[in-house]
């Protein structure tokens, strides 16, 4: 297979089922490991579920606009300035606090790299730019409940194996009592999002 795109490591199918293991192992026993986490969610978001998100977006007015412009959310295309100055409470405002809080930017996340459809790419792309968007809008931190909330909520979503997995197996290095509060948070996020259809 030829390279697609500038970051594209083309691979087979073993390759990638070699990669998802391995990386959902690091990810596993060592959560902050992103760059692991990024491989795992390459390697086990097949094609059927990149296109069912794409169709998604097709059929809406705001997605399709996003599919033809392909905007990313990175340092030169975001004004963190601008995002200082808006009120309290603002999506822009809480977005630009939580990345200061965690001393990092827009281009901390890693680019697309094992994904076989260019035209696929840029759903990966964007569901990886706005992961931090879904911690703010949960309120959710970057510790494990927080990780734990947000990946159910984005598999719940967008149906990608890796936020489901990563839901499952760090549910399960939760205290009992945190699990509780997860399943409390769950049962709303499910109940909100089955309210949508």
């Amino acid at each position: 297979m030829n390279k697609l795109y500038p970051t594209h490591i083309p691979t087979s199918s073993f390759q990638k089922g070699l990669l998802a293991l391995g990386s959902a192992a690091m990810a596993i026993t060592n959560p902050v490991r992103g760059d692991m986490v990024a491989v795992m969610g390459e390697t086990t978001a097949f094609r059927p579920i990149l296109e069912n998100i794409r169709q998604r977006m097709e059929r809406d007015v705001t997605g399709n606009r996003l599919l033809r412009n392909r905007p990313r959310i990175t340092n030169e295309t975001i004004d963190r300035q601008y995002l200082k100055s808006l009120p309290e409470g603002t999506l822009g405002r809480e977005y630009d606090r939580f990345l200061e809080g965690l001393h990092t930017d827009p281009d901390a996340r890693p680019t697309v790299k094992y994904v076989d459809d260019d035209d696929l790419v840029y759903v990966m792309q964007r569901y990886r730019e706005t992961h931090d968007f879904n911690h703010v809008l949960l309120q959710m931190k970057t510790h494990m409940l927080g990780e734990v909330t947000v990946k159910y909520f984005e598999g719940l979503q967008l149906g990608l194996p890796m936020c489901l997995l990563g839901g499952i197996f760090g549910g399960g290095r939760l205290k009992t009592k945190l699990v509780f509060f997860l399943c409390s948070i769950l049962s709303y996020n499910v109940s909100k999002l089955f309210s949508l259809w």
